[in-house]
């Protein structure tokens, strides 16, 4: 089930330095790391046996392979083009096998042709991985496109909550919002 959450999320996280490492914002992905490590770090996360590495390289390759990043496995991370830097940040987070995936604000900063990609790719995640997907979205086409279900936050607290269709129609979300009419712009 896909759920919207639209609002802002905190920044930072308790266990900030493993969890940078392992899940970290392209912002923070290292030069000197490529595309297949930064994916073998994050499945390597989980507790595992020596001996498992091999299983550990084969579930990274074929994430690689999932997301059409394979042909970039030798690259560095950060000279990846944007659209690859957070398909990347995608394939670390499930390396560690969620149960479920928080995107926070996946459509930031990409166009138009883009984000139809990225409604198809969160799809196709929740289809092919059986998992939860909670997203944080501002982009309201994004959240309509994908979500069954969107709560709706005004200053941290839930305004609404429901399907698509509901929000689209809800007053507090219409005035929250979009304004109400004979509101002033000043």
């Amino acid at each position: 089930m896909l759920h919207l959450v639209v609002a802002a999320a905190p920044s930072s996280v308790a266990h900030e330095p493993l969890f940078a490492d392992i899940v970290g914002r392209a912002a923070e992905l290292k030069a000197e790391i490529d595309a297949y490590r930064k994916a073998s770090l994050a499945a390597s996360a989980q507790p595992v046996a020596l001996a498992d590495w091999d299983a550990i390289e084969k579930q990274v390759i074929e994430l690689l392979d999932i997301f059409d990043l394979g042909r970039l496995r030798d690259e560095e991370a950060k000279s990846l083009p944007y659209g690859d830097q957070r398909r990347l940040e995608i394939v670390r987070a499930l390396a560690t096998k969620p149960k479920l995936l928080l995107l926070d604000e996946p459509a930031a900063g990409i166009n138009p042709t883009e984000k139809e990609e990225l409604m198809h790719l969160i799809r196709f995640i929740k289809d092919k991985f059986k998992i939860a997907i909670m997203l944080v979205e501002h982009d309201m086409k994004v959240g309509k496109g994908i979500c069954e279900k969107i709560a709706v936050l005004e200053y941290g607290k839930k305004i609404a909550e429901g399907t698509p269709n509901q929000i689209q129609k809800d007053p507090k979300v219409i005035a929250a919002y979009l304004g109400t009419e004979g509101e002033d712009d000043a």
